[in-house]
């Protein structure tokens, strides 16, 4: 789960309306209805609560999603057999133009890419979604590009 998604959850949370029989516990007192006995009766109806302030309502949302599976565990499976069916396909060429993946290689790193979403981590960059077989030939036959002076 991403920080803006936390953020996002943390202010529904304390922008949400109290149910009308909100009661809480624990000693704390809550009297919806005031001023009862006046020309002017009122009603609390609070949102969210003051019972957290926004850094600890994300400490919270932040206990309550820890271990949180972002997939289905079928989902995990799925991708981790299509990785090992693809990594035993997954091939390339090279002509003049340099590294040219087969179809499956193109596919494994798209399926890798998504196995590191699902599991949480980052996403690979550079040539580790590459065979490790073809990591070594793609440093020497493709060395990375270095930017021209004056450019990022």
């Amino acid at each position: 789960m991403t920080k803006d998604q936390i953020k996002h959850m943390v202010d529904r949370f304390l922008s949400w309306k109290l149910p009308e029989n909100f009661r809480p516990d624990a000693g704390i007192s809550f009297r919806a209805e005031y001023n009862e006995n006046t020309p002017h009766p009122m009603k609390h109806e609070p949102s969210g609560t003051n019972l957290l302030d926004a850094v600890q309502a994300e400490a919270m949302v932040r206990h309550m999603i820890e271990g949180l599976t972002t997939a289905a565990p079928e989902v995990l499976e799925a991708l981790l057999q299509c990785e090992d069916y693809f990594d035993n396909k997954a091939d390339a060429d090279c002509d003049q133009d340099g590294f040219i993946p087969n179809k499956e290689m193109v596919l494994l790193s798209k399926v890798r890419e998504a196995i590191s979403s699902v599991e949480g981590h980052t996403a690979p960059t550079g040539n580790s979604h590459v065979h490790p077989v073809f990591q070594s030939v793609l440093a020497t036959i493709a060395p990375p590009a270095k930017p021209e002076s004056g450019k990022l």
